[in-house]
């Protein structure tokens, strides 16, 4: 099994051996090994192929910097130290990490922000005859400051599951050296 480093794929940059170390990839659940060559350089344009413990260790430097989630290259686990299935599960969570984008949290903490405000207003005695401008403008404002707080925490919580992730994957590829090497003796 060829495996294959870590390597930003651009369509020119597809070569002959590229391609030929792409069709090398063993399949999973007895699928064929020959992977069109279109559809390869296609799910190789824009992957990032985790191949070794090194090209892991750059990809998780990448994720420490400050880098816009969108503009994190899609991730392709070929590790040999791991299943056929175990790469595509790795893939997949990297995948819907990257893809994560804060509006399931946004919505929380904005409705959370919604009730709680309500619910303070009458609370203080408060009635709807009493809502002026200042009480409007405030809510609105209160509102939206709440659901970009809320999207900017869910975006460091996707950040922060892809550094685990990936520090699960090196973690994992690191006792797997270490068995080998204490059966070797």
């Amino acid at each position: 099994m060829t495996r294959l480093s870590c390597h930003r794929f651009r369509p020119n940059e597809v070569r002959r051996s590229d391609a030929a170390r792409l069709s090398a990839v063993v399949p999973c659940s007895g699928r064929t090994a020959a992977m069109d060559l279109t559809e390869q350089t296609r799910a190789a344009d824009t992957a990032l192929v985790i191949g070794d413990s090194a090209s892991l260790e750059r990809w998780r430097q990448h994720l420490r910097t400050l880098t816009r989630t969108r503009n994190l290259p899609a991730v392709q686990f070929q590790l040999h130290e791991f299943s056929c299935e175990l790469n595509q599960s790795f893939s997949a969570l990297a995948s819907s990490f990257q893809k994560a984008c804060g509006c399931a949290s946004s919505g929380f903490f904005m409705s959370v922000t919604v009730v709680a405000i309500v619910v303070s207003f009458f609370v203080s005695g408060n009635h709807l005859s009493n809502i002026n401008l200042l009480h409007v403008l405030s809510f609105v404002g209160i509102t939206v400051l709440a659901a970009l707080s809320g999207k900017l925490l869910g975006l460091f919580w996707a950040r922060w599951r892809l550094l685990r992730l990936a520090t699960s994957a090196h973690n994992m590829i690191v006792r797997a050296a270490q068995r080998a090497v204490i059966e070797s003796i």
